[in-house]
């Protein structure tokens, strides 16, 4: 059966990120439902990446210093990275997930062909136009995608100065985002936009110095951690 195989576990599996990742929103009046859904999100989507990875490198996984610096430039083994770091903290944002939904949207579509022809063609045949129109709209989804993690890792920044976040989780986020500078395109074009438009803001005469001291220390962390942006 189509669902007994690989494209169906992945299919089964994206279709639950995205079903849990909708409904935590619906749950916030429910903590500890909230706290389930997203935990559930955070751990089939890394579920995912990792089954992703193994099959992506044929399981043939060695711990040399050469293989892993290839490895951890995958988009798979990036945000396997990410969600194992908010799975073991206490964070919980809408940010988080966002990035997560529209992956496991574009692979439930990648994968519906195999998994849904052969067993509902009539259900099939009726989302072809919508797997279409998500496929000619992957450029803007991913740039989506970007400018949600960048402005969770801004967030973050200000929670560490107001000390609402550890020290440890910025920094490990920040390396997420660092690797993410480096390998995707999306990524190092929402940094540029995003400096240009903090810098106007920031950098304008009419702003107090003061605040754009502090922004200019921000930028040098936030330049060190992602790669001279």
């Amino acid at each position: 059966m189509a669902l007994l195989s690989y494209s169906g576990f992945r299919f089964a599996l994206n279709l639950s990120i995205i079903v849990s990742a909708v409904s935590f929103p619906f749950f916030i009046i429910m903590p500890a439902y909230a706290f389930l859904a997203y935990k559930f999100t955070l751990l089939a989507s890394a579920i995912s990446f990792a089954v992703s990875l193994y099959y992506a490198t044929k399981g043939k996984w060695k711990l040399d210093k050469q293989a892993l610096s290839l490895i951890v430039m995958t988009n798979d083994a990036q945000y396997l990275l990410s969600c194992s770091l908010f799975l073991l903290v206490g964070f919980m944002n809408l940010l988080v997930l966002g990035p997560l939904v529209i992956y496991a949207t574009y692979s439930l579509s990648a994968t519906a062909p195999a998994v849904l022809k052969p067993m509902a063609p009539g259900i099939y045949n009726m989302l072809v136009p919508r797997i279409k129109w998500l496929n000619d709209k992957v450029n803007r989804a991913l740039l989506f995608a970007a400018l949600m993690e960048v402005m969770l890792g801004m967030f973050l920044l200000l929670n560490l100065i107001t000390g609402q976040s550890s020290l440890l989780i910025v920094m490990m986020f920040w390396n997420f985002l660092s690797l993410r500078y480096q390998t995707s395109g999306a990524t190092k074009f929402v940094f540029g936009q995003v400096r240009m438009q903090l810098d106007a803001v920031f950098y304008h005469r009419f702003c107090p110095r003061p605040i754009g001291f502090i922004w200019g220390k921000i930028l040098g962390f936030v330049r060190s951690r992602a790669g001279q942006c």
